[in-house]
């Protein structure tokens, strides 16, 4: 079963985002006009020809970016990026701080280092930056968040924030949006009660959740998701639920939650998510939500159905990334017409180990957002979004993805060109340090 507004009422969803303190949500907090909400047609889409999406369509430029190489700037594999229009931010080990790089991948500086004294870090979990403060905050595990600036001086910890006790995981993603903070956890596995099963926070000035949002799709389910706690040390059938996906392109906080035919929009001034796009899948088949996430391991039937995974928001479109069975389809909806093209390409299911299975291993599919590169050459991966850029991490690894497609087909050659010669270098030095495409949105 999969939930969108046709399927509960407006009422029943934002009485449903509740603080754990509040009452029921009052009238005056909900939609009354459904024309505000826009309806994006998924099954009309599903069997239409396979078209080329460009990026030129949604970025007005690509710069690429080789990340300085010194003793100090050894990067690894990046697990969080953030960019601002003159820095770059890295986190590519949890033990040892955050890289700064400028715009152009010149190495700046370190921010936060290992250690066990008061302006020390024991392990990133995350970091969130506060641009017009040009403040770093990194989310220590046991520590708290350590507050820095944009050149590594500490400047104070905040202690009450415990992430061992806010998150049930001991792990999160923290943002700053319009002046307020908000909290994702990383999962519902290791809950006991129906109260917990929150997936999306408001943090006060102290980082403590104040008021608390859960995934409409969990209404009826509370105690079936409770009672399948995992089990570290035997192998039993547990709840695994994929994380929210957030997109915080230009002035706006989008969310969708997992197993929800609905896009969100943080309203700031009343603190509450309310419905902005409505997914409409018609008759198309769907997989059980509950089977999908009490498979354990996952077999390749979970993946037999349409699911969107992920939306990336721009000026005139909405990309939405899903699949059916192995095949990735990238759907792009046009706000300005309505209209909405589909792009499909061939997945390949791997084997993974799945964390609390006790062994044993699981199917997985990548479902990667990916664009034609129609400005510099080969294929566009959005590996991090921040604000207004998308950010392809272009690794040895990742090389064959920028070689398919002739200098005669792109936009910008003096730019291709440029792009073959950082992918020689990189190709004649193995210890190179990735180079990034960076593209800024219109």
């Amino acid at each position: 079963m999969s939930l969108s507004l046709k399927t509960i009422s407006i009422f029943a969803l934002i009485s449903l985002m509740l603080s754990c303190q509040e009452k029921k949500a009052s009238s005056e907090q909900l939609i009354t006009s459904e024309q505000l909400i826009n309806k994006v047609n998924i099954a009309e889409a599903v069997d239409k020809t396979s078209q080329t999406l460009n990026i030129s369509d949604a970025v007005e430029s690509i710069e690429i970016v080789p990340l300085e190489m010194t003793d100090k700037s050894m990067v690894g594999r990046i697990m969080e990026m953030a960019i601002d229009n003159e820095n770059i931010f890295i986190n590519h080990n949890t033990h040892v701080g955050l890289l700064r790089f400028d715009k152009n991948g010149k190495y700046m500086n370190q921010i936060g280092k290992q250690g066990q004294g008061p302006d020390e870090i024991v392990r990133i979990n995350n970091f969130f930056i506060d641009e017009k403060k040009k403040e770093v905050n990194l989310v220590s595990t046991i520590k708290g968040i350590q507050t820095y600036d944009f050149n590594g001086k500490h400047i104070r910890n905040n202690s009450k924030f415990v992430i061992e006790e806010v998150a049930a995981q001991g792990e999160c993603d923290i943002y700053e949006y319009a002046g307020k903070y908000l909290m994702m956890e990383f999962g519902q596995m290791m809950l006991s009660n129906a109260g917990s099963l929150w997936q999306i926070a408001l943090l006060d000035n102290d980082y403590l959740p104040y008021k608390k949002f859960f995934n409409p799709a969990h209404i009826g389910h509370e105690k079936d998701i409770t009672d399948y706690p995992p089990s570290m040390t035997t192998v039993a059938t547990s709840w695994f639920e994929e994380t929210p996906s957030i997109d915080m392109y230009g002035d706006k906080l989008l969310l969708k939650y997992p197993d929800t035919d609905s896009i969100y929009s943080f309203i700031s001034e009343r603190d509450a998510f309310e419905p902005i796009y409505d997914l409409d899948f018609g008759n198309l088949p769907r997989t059980d939500y509950m089977k999908y996430n009490l498979i354990n391991p996952r077999e390749k039937v979970a993946y037999d159905n349409l699911r969107i995974t992920s939306f990336y928001n721009t000026l005139r479109y909405i990309y939405l990334v899903g699949n059916i069975k192995d095949v990735i389809y990238t759907f792009r909806y046009d706000k300005e017409n309505k209209e909405i093209q589909v792009s499909k390409r061939q997945g390949e299911f791997k084997r993974g180990r799945y964390q609390f299975s006790g062994g044993r291993y699981n199917w997985n599919l990548d479902r990667d957002f990916i664009l034609n590169n129609d400005i510099c050459g080969g294929q566009f991966r959005v590996d991090f979004t921040s604000g207004n850029y998308w950010t392809f991490v272009l690794t040895h690894e990742a090389i064959e993805e920028v070689l398919q497609l002739k200098d005669t087909s792109v936009k910008d050659a003096a730019l291709y060109a440029r792009l073959k010669d950082e992918v020689k270098r990189m190709e004649d030095n193995d210890d190179a340090n990735p180079v990034l495409l960076v593209a800024k949105l219109k």
